[in-house]
């Protein structure tokens, strides 16, 4: 009778087992996921899952914790369409002016190249032209005046010449000729003269361009002055080196008279710009 007993028993116990087995199978590759919530089963309550410990929010109250946070009906029903659209999102590119731009390719890594500024007008020529300059250029240092005179078009009456900026007395000579007097202490030295022509009750409105007077240097003697023998003077003639003996009024290589000759100099004037310049007597070196 025990061997009987303990027999069933393990018998059971199989089956059992068997039940057990099966109903796991069937649990991990035969049952289905459980159904998820929405907010359209909004009348049925949070129920606890059959197959999970885990309680489910029952969407009412995700629906009153909205309400009291502030969004009402009116949001509620914005957020339930927010959630049911499936309208795909549109991808803007940025700019650097800070507007953004749907890229006509639709690539956010489309790189913007910054357009170049439009190009610099000219600006408009000047109402009065300075068609140009007589003598172009002049000697510094030479002791004499002349009158410059400057050919223009479309002159106004009061039309006046300025030199680097400063106007001087001008002389209206006709329709396309200005002149004005140069003193030796305009161009007593190297430079070069701006040279304009402006109107004297619109000087803004009525300009001119602008034209250039060149003042080139003073001429030196190309000898030394190095001795003295009785009335004569020995000079040393530039590179050649050549010795040439010199009078009161002798002239040399045709530019230069001499004035006067003198232990502490010879006085010399070019005959061509009437320029004076002094020699100091100078020992030839041994």
């Amino acid at each position: 009778m025990a061997k009987g007993s303990e027999q069933k028993k393990l018998i059971f116990l199989g089956i059992l087992g068997a039940a057990l087995v099966g109903v796991l199978i069937y649990q991990l590759f035969f049952s289905g996921p459980p159904p998820r919530p929405t907010l359209a089963n909004s009348n049925r309550s949070a129920t606890p899952d059959t197959r999970s410990s885990v309680p489910v929010q029952n969407p009412e109250s995700a629906a009153k914790v909205a309400q009291q946070s502030g969004r009402g009906n009116g949001q509620e029903a914005e957020f339930q369409e927010l959630l049911s659209d499936n309208t795909p999102l549109q991808l803007a590119a940025y700019k650097p002016t800070g507007s953004p731009a749907v890229s006509e390719r639709g690539n956010i890594f489309e790189y913007w190249v910054k357009p170049p500024p439009p190009p610099r007008l000219p600006d408009p020529p000047p109402p009065i032209t300075i068609v140009g300059v007589n003598p172009q250029s002049a000697t510094a240092g030479t002791p004499r005046s002349f009158t410059l005179t400057v050919y223009v078009k479309n002159s106004p009456a009061d039309a006046e010449v300025l030199l680097d900026g400063r106007a001087k007395p001008t002389k209206r000579v006709n329709d396309g000729a200005l002149t004005v007097e140069m003193t030796p202490g305009d161009y007593a030295y190297q430079k070069s003269i701006n040279v304009e022509v402006k109107s004297k009750s619109e000087p803004v409105k009525q300009y001119s361009n602008s034209a250039n007077f060149a003042v080139t240097p003073t001429p030196e003697p190309p000898f030394r002055f190095i001795g003295i023998l009785g009335e004569q003077g020995v000079l040393e003639i530039g590179q050649s080196k050549e010795v040439l003996r010199v009078r009161v009024g002798d002239k040399i290589q045709s530019l230069w008279r001499v004035d006067s000759i003198a232990v502490g100099g010879m006085e010399l004037t070019h005959l061509q710009f009437d320029i004076k310049r002094r020699l100091p007597l100078q020992e030839k070196p041994k």
